[in-house]
């Protein structure tokens, strides 16, 4: 548990929350085509690919981190 990356655990939980109201709001669009669902389906896909970009960005620095450590040693 030492190299447990907790911020990258709750992105993916937040990013796994943002991709099913995506999921809801786009059923919902297909109902009916209301201005407001359409925008909340815009903002959600970004905030997801937002946390995504983050996501990758700590995976990255991490095994980065770990390729560091381990070359100093």
């Amino acid at each position: 548990m030492k190299h447990f990356n907790w911020p990258v655990v709750a992105l993916l939980g937040l990013d796994l929350y943002f991709q099913i109201f995506l999921v809801v709001a786009i059923k919902r669009l297909m109902q009916t085509l209301i201005i407001s669902t359409l925008l909340s389906v815009l903002i959600t896909f970004g905030l997801s690919l937002v946390l995504c970009t983050m996501i990758l960005i700590l995976i990255i620095e991490h095994e980065n981190s770990k390729e560091k450590e381990q070359f100093e040693k």
